[in-house]
């Protein structure tokens, strides 16, 4: 996202959609600082993950929010 940092888009789309589950993986940030990850749950994440991220693990995440609802979070 050139224009724009996650932090920015997380607030926009939950403030838009609240009942998306929103998963944040860090993208090296402007600053290369992945600390933000407690600040996107706190907006509207509902998982957040460092790199690297083990595959089955995001699965079961994506999964939690596919069929979980809002109690995945």
């Amino acid at each position: 996202m050139p224009d724009r940092e996650g932090i920015e888009t997380i607030m926009d789309l939950h403030r838009e959609a609240p009942d998306v589950g929103i998963i944040a993986i860090p993208g090296g940030g402007r600053d290369g600082n992945y600390s933000y990850l407690p600040l996107a749950e706190k907006l509207g994440a509902v998982r957040s993950f460092e790199k690297p991220i083990r595959p089955p693990v995001l699965l079961a995440a994506i999964e939690e929010l596919l069929h979980g609802g809002d109690d995945a979070g």
